[in-house]
């Protein structure tokens, strides 16, 4: 469980936000009931994966929301270095979003 804000509330802030709502948002949770899943998809999430998670689908789902979101690398996925690091300062991914 999230302190304060829980995810679906995080959700819903990022989605409201003019300087974040097109930052594309994977949401991680132990939580895997149907009901769950939906909301967050219908709050704007990208893309839905429940905890525990094999980090090579991490890493896949990681680099098929970059695709849609029109961020991917040259090749059309992101390379094998972690997930964080390939998110930029505008929360793209760092190879194509430079900070100004």
């Amino acid at each position: 469980m999230m302190p304060g804000l829980d995810g679906f509330e995080t959700l819903r802030s990022i989605k409201t936000d003019p300087g974040l709502c097109e930052v594309p948002v994977l949401m991680i949770s132990a939580v895997d009931e149907t009901d769950s899943v939906v909301r967050c998809l219908q709050l704007g999430a990208e893309d839905y994966l429940p905890k525990p998670f094999e980090p090579a689908v991490l890493q896949a789902r990681v680099g098929a929301c970059l695709e849609r979101s029109g961020c991917a690398t040259a090749k059309g996925s992101i390379s094998k270095r972690s997930a964080r690091s390939a998110i930029g300062p505008s929360g793209c991914c760092s190879t194509c979003c430079r900070a100004p």
